[in-house]
């Protein structure tokens, strides 16, 4: 749990992939479960409405203020409203090759053709090496 810097012994706010880290392996089943919970009613359930409500008052001015297509980054933690505000706004995703979503792959790259229809497909993002230099990375194999 990560401290409120403003009234740092009266709040706390969950560590993202806490249960990654050795203090919380420590901690016995039933705390690590409860903590489990909070964590994903903070993250996921807490906020979803109030993500979802902002995106539809702010999003729409973007997409009128040009002709090009839009694409959401929708990878990693995100809100369970995303998906159903891309949709309603015609937005596309992202799917990246080599960082599969569970469903996307029979193992290490994405299979474009698993990919929604209104997808942008890449082999890499600014989260990861580009083409050329995982292609150098990775001459060994």
């Amino acid at each position: 749990l990560l401290r409120d810097d403003e009234r740092p012994n009266d709040h706390f706010y969950p560590r993202i992939e806490m249960w990654k880290s050795s203090s919380f392996q420590e901690l016995p089943g039933e705390l690590q479960h409860n903590l489990r919970t909070l964590y994903q009613s903070y993250f996921y359930g807490r906020q979803d409405q109030f993500w979802a409500d902002t995106a539809m008052r702010k999003l729409p001015a973007l997409l009128d203020a040009s002709r090009m297509l839009v694409c959401g980054e929708d990878l990693g933690m995100i809100p369970a409203c995303v998906a159903g505000v891309l949709e309603k706004l015609m937005i596309m995703g992202l799917k990246i090759q080599r960082m599969p979503a569970p469903g996307e792959s029979d193992g290490k790259f994405g299979h474009p053709d698993r990919y929604p229809y209104m997808s942008v497909c890449t082999p890499s993002c600014h989260d990861m090496s580009t083409v050329a230099g995982w292609w150098n990375e990775d001459q060994g194999r």
